[in-house]
């Protein structure tokens, strides 16, 4: 029967174990300066999420990104966006955290058919997640 040797770690010198040290800060720092959107599963900067009114949220951001929110509300099926439903509106904002309110909904298609304004909105979700997020409706 064969031994084996056990192979004791190397030891790491100042430099190396000072540049290793830097690379973990570096990802701790990362790590802290954005959220994990748990749709998609992967880690993006902060401002990738909506601004959280939830009490309880301790980071203070929604669950979900903005993309994955955005590919909820606008049923995205193989990459093409179909116009939003009050159904699919009502979904994402439903992960989201955000309340649902009919004359939110109302002045937000009202905002995306009026040419007249000059700032268009390419569609009701985008309108909507624009007003929801205004300081009258937290809480």
């Amino acid at each position: 029967m064969a031994t084996t040797k056990e192979t004791q770690p190397t030891k790491l010198t100042a430099a190396q174990l000072k540049k290793k040290v830097e690379i973990q800060e570096e990802k701790i720092k990362s790590l802290k300066e954005g959220a994990w959107c748990y749709m998609c599963d992967t880690h993006k900067a902060k401002d990738k999420f909506y601004v959280s009114t939830d009490p309880m949220s301790k980071s203070g951001l929604t669950p979900i990104c903005k993309d994955c929110a955005k590919k909820i509300a606008l049923r995205t099926t193989n990459g093409v966006d179909q116009e939003p439903t009050r159904e699919s509106v009502q979904l994402a904002l439903r992960y989201l955290g955000k309340p649902f309110l009919e004359k939110v909904w109302d002045s937000s298609i009202q905002e995306v058919e009026n040419l007249a304004s000059g700032k268009v909105k390419s569609n009701v979700w985008t309108a909507y997640a624009r007003q929801i997020a205004m300081p009258n409706y937290i809480g």
